[in-house]
């Protein structure tokens, strides 16, 4: 399979208005970036447009702000990032839609990069309501000639300017989602075999179809952090205070016997009383077989022997899809796991395996570790990565224009 629509150099962008949707949402204290990975992704795009001789209009969102105007999440530290990024302007207008926009756009010449404020501050980038995202996006499209998504991120999402306005005027895929999904579709269609995923993170429910859809095409899916603990439920081991859910222990005994002894579980666990607010053990954690864990401790990470399995299985793979921490990586004294792992996948890309990295935590583990540039590939998405790889068809991505 390869991907079928259309690409931002399928495009003349000479002389023309682009808006180009990207991710922006990041951290950010007293008015600095503390964390500028996904603008870094977002410059590729955006150099090549304005080299294109385009005149370039930058939409995003930042955090939740309850679709009204909110300073602290106002896009202009964004701006100033940028601007030192590209050693060139970038400018600021402090609306989304209206008079004071189309004014500051006629104003740009060829090369010139304008952001807009954050999309989110009107309620209708949102809304449920058909009509009202509709009405949205089509303001947003009068504003340029071409539409450009590269926030891959927020491509699982239904919104007026990732999906609806797409639909409204010539529209393609920028760099950074054309790297996204030939790097998803190389591990999913040609994996490099032995082909190992490696899943981890307490939420079973968001990689139950995850599972079903892999475990086809993998020959090993190693399977760690919390959701582990519902599969050790459906073969009959305690598992301490960790709470399990039926159904879920239901559907992991399902995917145990389909997986014809292709699911790998941890063989033991570091595991006690933790203050999870807190972030820091309430007693001395110890390492205890999966088969005896007690009865008033939980898990918290993946033990010893389990690391070293593991590494071993990993060490023969060619290709390697990892999503979820394999324990609580935020305390110090369970975050072992999940950094051998970070550390291990770096040795083995630089030994040529394709490593395949997503997920927030799991992107946050490698980033801590300082490992994002000896990944193959680290996904920008959480969501739409889970989507993506189960899949699901991803909004702003089905309603991009097919290639001609």
């Amino acid at each position: 399979m390869t991907f079928q629509k259309r690409m931002l150099e399928d495009v003349n962008l000479t002389g023309k208005r682009v808006i180009m949707r990207a991710d922006f949402n990041v951290p950010i204290l007293n008015g600095v970036v503390e964390d500028n990975y996904r603008i870094l992704q977002s410059i590729p795009t955006i150099e090549y447009a304005t080299r294109c001789g385009a005149s370039l209009i930058l939409v995003s969102h930042l955090g939740r702000p309850a679709g009204m105007p909110d300073s602290r999440y106002s896009l202009q530290p964004v701006a100033k990032e940028l601007t030192k990024l590209l050693g060139k302007r970038v400018k600021m207008v402090g609306k989304t839609i209206g008079s004071s926009v189309k004014k500051a756009i006629a104003q740009l010449k060829r090369g010139d990069i304008l952001l807009l404020e954050n999309v989110r501050f009107h309620p209708e980038e949102t809304s449920k309501d058909k009509t009202l995202r509709e009405n949205f996006a089509s303001h947003l499209a009068e504003l340029g000639d071409v539409y450009v998504n590269d926030a891959f991120a927020v491509s699982h999402r239904e919104h007026a300017s990732t999906s609806t306005i797409a639909r409204l005027m010539p529209s393609c895929a920028g760099l950074l989602i054309k790297r996204e999904i030939l790097a998803f579709e190389q591990i999913l269609y040609v994996p490099p075999r032995p082909f190992i995923v490696l899943l981890g993170g307490i939420k079973i429910e968001t990689k139950l179809p995850l599972i079903r859809n892999l475990l086809p095409k993998v020959d090993r899916l190693l399977i760690g952090g919390g959701m582990a603990y519902n599969f050790f439920k459906a073969i009959n081991l305690n598992v301490g205070t960790f709470k399990t859910n039926d159904t879920y222990v239901s559907e992991a005994e399902a995917l145990l016997k389909q997986s014809d002894g292709k699911i790998e579980l941890p063989s033991d666990v570091v595991a006690g009383q933790l203050d999870l607010e807190l972030r820091k053990p309430l007693e001395k954690l110890k390492v205890y077989s999966r088969e005896k864990i007690p009865e008033d401790k939980s898990g918290y990470d993946i033990g010893p022997q389990t690391i070293r399995r593991w590494g071993n299985m990993l060490s023969s793979a060619r290709s390697i899809l990892w999503n979820g921490p394999v324990g609580f990586f935020e305390c110090k004294e369970t975050q072992r796991g999940t950094f051998e792992i970070a550390k291990l996948l770096a040795k083995l890309t630089a030994k040529g395996t394709l490593t395949i990295v997503g997920g927030g935590d799991s992107a946050a583990a490698i980033k801590k570790a300082g490992l994002m540039k000896k990944i193959s590939h680290l996904s920008t998405g959480g969501g739409a990565f889970l989507m993506y790889l189960e899949g699901s068809p991803l909004p702003g991505i089905v309603s991009l224009e097919d290639k001609i």
